[in-house]
């Protein structure tokens, strides 16, 4: 169940911070993402981590699943240390 915190008027996100290595070969669920953006919540999702050939180790589909496959609301990091 979600809960709302804080002033009517306050902007409400969640954070996805995925380097895919927990969550592989299981998708995300679109449903859920569709309830949580209903109560006006912003989905930001984030992927990190990249190969010798800097291609993403995460899954970015799943990643444009939360977000109703707008590719321009996906933030990416070739690592960690990027995110200082």
């Amino acid at each position: 169940m979600l809960q709302s915190y804080g002033k009517a008027t306050s902007q409400k996100f969640i954070i996805f911070l995925t380097d895919g290595a927990t969550s592989m070969g299981v998708a995300p669920d679109a449903s859920f993402f569709r309830t949580i953006q209903s109560k006006g919540i912003t989905v930001i999702p984030i992927g990190v981590g990249s190969d010798h050939a800097g291609r993403p180790t995460y899954v970015v589909t799943e990643l444009a699943t939360m977000v109703n496959n707008d590719y321009s609301k996906i933030l990416e990091a070739t690592g960690f240390d990027k995110l200082e």
